[in-house]
């Protein structure tokens, strides 16, 4: 929130991905969220959960096709 307040980022203009509960909290700041090979209890609080091994795989979530 700070980096995001400080340079004048929304929160809807704002993408996180991770992996853990501790991420949770950017999930939820964030407009878009994407839980890559987590837990269901993370998968719950996420837009998107992909299980992979190739990051590749998400851009389709980051780039909207």
């Amino acid at each position: 929130k700070d980096f995001c307040k400080h340079n004048n980022i929304k929160s809807d203009e704002c993408l996180a991905v991770g992996d853990g509960s501790t991420d949770t909290p950017v999930f939820q700041y964030s407009e878009k969220s994407i839980a890559i090979n987590s837990s269901p209890k993370v998968q719950q609080s996420v837009t998107y959960a992909v299980d992979t091994d190739d990051l590749m795989d998400i851009l389709q979530y980051i780039i909207g096709k």
